[in-house]
Protein backbone atom coordinates (compact mmCIF):
# COMPACT_ATOMS: atom_id res chain seq x y z
CA UNK A 1 0.00 0.00 0.00
CA UNK A 2 2.85 2.57 0.43
CA UNK A 3 4.42 1.94 -2.64
CA UNK A 4 0.99 2.92 -4.31
CA UNK A 5 1.18 6.17 -1.94
CA UNK A 6 4.47 7.28 -3.69
CA UNK A 7 4.05 5.45 -7.41
CA UNK A 8 0.39 4.79 -8.49
CA UNK A 9 0.25 1.62 -9.17
CA UNK A 10 3.68 0.01 -7.70
CA UNK A 11 1.81 -1.42 -4.88
CA UNK A 12 -0.24 -3.81 -7.09
CA UNK A 13 2.19 -4.54 -8.69
CA UNK A 14 4.70 -5.53 -6.07
CA UNK A 15 1.47 -7.73 -4.32
CA UNK A 16 1.30 -9.87 -7.90
CA UNK A 17 -1.27 -7.55 -9.67
CA UNK A 18 0.57 -6.59 -12.37
CA UNK A 19 -2.19 -5.27 -15.08
CA UNK A 20 -4.28 -3.67 -12.63
CA UNK A 21 -1.14 -1.77 -11.45
CA UNK A 22 0.10 -0.89 -14.54
CA UNK A 23 -3.05 0.19 -15.70
CA UNK A 24 -3.34 2.64 -12.85
CA UNK A 25 -0.31 3.85 -13.45
CA UNK A 26 -1.57 4.55 -17.20
CA UNK A 27 -5.06 5.95 -16.00
CA UNK A 28 -3.55 8.59 -13.49
CA UNK A 29 -0.53 9.25 -15.93
CA UNK A 30 -3.19 10.06 -18.42
CA UNK A 31 -5.42 11.58 -16.72
CA UNK A 32 -3.07 14.11 -15.22
CA UNK A 33 -0.99 15.03 -18.48
CA UNK A 34 -5.12 15.93 -20.02
CA UNK A 35 -4.90 18.25 -16.67
CA UNK A 36 -1.86 19.68 -17.13
CA UNK A 37 -1.91 20.07 -20.82
CA UNK A 38 -5.22 21.24 -21.18
CA UNK A 39 -5.83 19.10 -23.90
CA UNK A 40 -9.35 18.65 -24.31
CA UNK A 41 -11.34 20.11 -21.39
CA UNK A 42 -10.35 22.39 -18.26
CA UNK A 43 -7.38 21.07 -15.90
CA UNK A 44 -10.18 21.61 -13.14
CA UNK A 45 -11.85 19.13 -14.59
CA UNK A 46 -9.50 16.36 -13.86
CA UNK A 47 -8.69 16.93 -10.31
CA UNK A 48 -11.64 14.86 -8.17
CA UNK A 49 -11.10 12.14 -11.21
CA UNK A 50 -7.23 12.25 -10.34
CA UNK A 51 -7.96 12.14 -6.67
CA UNK A 52 -10.54 9.18 -6.78
CA UNK A 53 -8.88 6.51 -9.19
CA UNK A 54 -5.62 7.78 -7.24
CA UNK A 55 -7.45 6.96 -3.92
CA UNK A 56 -9.24 4.11 -5.60
CA UNK A 57 -5.68 2.53 -6.44
CA UNK A 58 -4.42 2.60 -3.04
CA UNK A 59 -7.43 0.64 -1.52
CA UNK A 60 -6.93 -1.70 -4.71
CA UNK A 61 -3.79 -2.59 -3.55
CA UNK A 62 -4.74 -2.97 -0.07
CA UNK A 63 -7.69 -5.31 -0.71
CA UNK A 64 -5.12 -6.95 -3.48
CA UNK A 65 -2.20 -7.78 -0.81
CA UNK A 66 -4.84 -8.52 1.94
CA UNK A 67 -6.45 -11.68 -0.35
CA UNK A 68 -3.10 -13.03 -1.20
CA UNK A 69 -2.11 -12.83 2.29
CA UNK A 70 -5.50 -14.92 2.85
CA UNK A 71 -4.78 -16.87 -0.04
CA UNK A 72 -1.43 -17.71 1.44
CA UNK A 73 -3.31 -19.00 4.96
CA UNK A 74 -5.62 -20.67 3.52
CA UNK A 75 -3.03 -22.79 1.18
CA UNK A 76 -1.09 -23.24 4.58
CA UNK A 77 -3.48 -24.42 6.36
CA UNK A 78 -4.96 -26.95 3.75
CA UNK A 79 -1.20 -27.98 3.33
CA UNK A 80 -0.05 -28.83 6.26
CA UNK A 81 -3.56 -28.57 8.61
CA UNK A 82 -3.15 -32.35 8.46
CA UNK A 83 -1.40 -32.17 12.14
CA UNK A 84 -4.66 -30.92 14.05
CA UNK A 85 -8.00 -33.12 14.07
CA UNK A 86 -10.39 -30.99 12.27
CA UNK A 87 -9.09 -28.44 9.51
CA UNK A 88 -12.22 -28.06 7.72
CA UNK A 89 -13.32 -25.81 10.31
CA UNK A 90 -10.82 -23.69 10.35
CA UNK A 91 -9.99 -23.44 7.11
CA UNK A 92 -13.62 -21.86 6.64
CA UNK A 93 -11.97 -18.19 8.51
CA UNK A 94 -9.29 -18.49 5.43
CA UNK A 95 -11.69 -19.22 2.54
CA UNK A 96 -9.91 -16.76 -0.17
CA UNK A 97 -13.54 -16.17 -1.89
CA UNK A 98 -14.26 -15.61 -5.42
CA UNK A 99 -14.57 -12.30 -7.31
CA UNK A 100 -18.79 -12.24 -7.76
CA UNK A 101 -20.37 -9.75 -9.29
CA UNK A 102 -19.16 -10.41 -12.96
CA UNK A 103 -21.52 -9.57 -16.15
CA UNK A 104 -20.91 -13.30 -17.35
CA UNK A 105 -22.33 -13.32 -21.21
CA UNK A 106 -20.48 -15.01 -23.56
CA UNK A 107 -20.17 -12.60 -26.29
CA UNK A 108 -20.77 -15.35 -28.91
CA UNK A 109 -24.24 -15.77 -28.01
CA UNK A 110 -25.34 -11.76 -28.08
CA UNK A 111 -27.96 -11.91 -30.39
CA UNK A 112 -27.02 -8.42 -32.51
CA UNK A 113 -23.65 -6.33 -33.43
CA UNK A 114 -25.06 -3.56 -31.24
CA UNK A 115 -25.65 -5.49 -27.66
CA UNK A 116 -21.15 -6.95 -28.74
CA UNK A 117 -20.09 -3.33 -28.94
CA UNK A 118 -22.07 -2.80 -25.89
CA UNK A 119 -20.72 -5.85 -24.40
CA UNK A 120 -17.11 -4.54 -25.63
CA UNK A 121 -17.35 -1.51 -24.14
CA UNK A 122 -18.77 -2.73 -20.47
CA UNK A 123 -15.67 -4.99 -20.58
CA UNK A 124 -13.35 -2.40 -21.28
CA UNK A 125 -14.89 0.28 -18.34
CA UNK A 126 -14.82 -2.68 -15.92
CA UNK A 127 -11.17 -3.94 -17.01
CA UNK A 128 -9.75 -0.26 -16.97
CA UNK A 129 -11.49 2.23 -15.55
CA UNK A 130 -13.53 0.55 -12.63
CA UNK A 131 -11.22 -1.84 -11.62
CA UNK A 132 -9.31 1.39 -10.07
CA UNK A 133 -11.92 3.17 -8.57
CA UNK A 134 -13.20 2.79 -5.11
CA UNK A 135 -16.29 0.47 -5.18
CA UNK A 136 -18.98 3.21 -4.67
CA UNK A 137 -22.15 1.28 -5.63
CA UNK A 138 -24.51 0.87 -2.59
CA UNK A 139 -26.46 -2.32 -4.84
CA UNK A 140 -25.49 -5.46 -5.56
CA UNK A 141 -25.03 -6.47 -8.35
CA UNK A 142 -23.71 -3.62 -9.39
CA UNK A 143 -24.57 -0.81 -11.61
CA UNK A 144 -23.10 -1.92 -14.58
CA UNK A 145 -23.86 -5.71 -13.47
CA UNK A 146 -27.24 -4.62 -13.35
CA UNK A 147 -27.44 -2.30 -16.86
CA UNK A 148 -25.32 -5.11 -18.71
CA UNK A 149 -28.45 -7.70 -17.42
CA UNK A 150 -30.72 -5.40 -18.49
CA UNK A 151 -29.60 -5.23 -21.92
CA UNK A 152 -29.22 -8.21 -22.65
CA UNK A 153 -32.86 -9.63 -21.17
CA UNK A 154 -35.26 -6.38 -22.78
CA UNK A 155 -32.80 -4.88 -24.94
CA UNK A 156 -30.86 -2.61 -25.81
CA UNK A 157 -32.83 0.90 -25.76
CA UNK A 158 -34.94 -0.13 -22.42
CA UNK A 159 -32.03 -1.94 -20.71
CA UNK A 160 -30.09 0.98 -21.05
CA UNK A 161 -32.79 3.59 -19.63
CA UNK A 162 -33.22 0.84 -17.15
CA UNK A 163 -29.98 1.20 -16.13
CA UNK A 164 -29.99 5.02 -15.97
CA UNK A 165 -32.13 4.61 -14.04
CA UNK A 166 -30.81 2.39 -11.50
CA UNK A 167 -27.62 4.17 -11.60
CA UNK A 168 -29.89 7.56 -10.36
CA UNK A 169 -30.74 5.55 -8.01
CA UNK A 170 -27.50 4.21 -6.48
CA UNK A 171 -26.27 6.94 -3.94
CA UNK A 172 -26.22 6.77 -0.05
CA UNK A 173 -29.17 8.25 1.01
CA UNK A 174 -31.16 5.00 0.52
CA UNK A 175 -33.15 3.87 2.63
CA UNK A 176 -32.89 0.28 4.27
CA UNK A 177 -36.58 -0.04 3.70
CA UNK A 178 -36.46 0.52 0.35
CA UNK A 179 -34.42 -2.43 -0.55
CA UNK A 180 -33.49 -5.56 1.20
CA UNK A 181 -30.26 -5.21 3.20
CA UNK A 182 -27.38 -7.66 2.90
CA UNK A 183 -25.06 -7.35 6.07
CA UNK A 184 -22.17 -9.67 5.09
CA UNK A 185 -21.89 -7.71 1.96
CA UNK A 186 -22.99 -4.29 2.84
CA UNK A 187 -25.21 -3.68 0.23
CA UNK A 188 -28.54 -3.45 -0.84
CA UNK A 189 -30.10 -6.42 -3.02
CA UNK A 190 -31.60 -5.15 -6.06
CA UNK A 191 -32.19 -7.83 -8.91
CA UNK A 192 -32.87 -7.27 -12.38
Amino acid sequence: MALSIIVPGAGQVYAGDVKDGLNSLFLLGGLVYIGISGLFINPLVTVPFVQRYYLGGIINAQRTAREKRTKKQYDYLAEYGWVLSDTSSLTTFFDPGVKANRYTADPANLESELKLIVYLCYLGYKEFISSQDVDACVFYPSCSTYAMEAINKIGVITGTLDGLDRLLRCHHFVGKREYPFDPIINKFYDPL
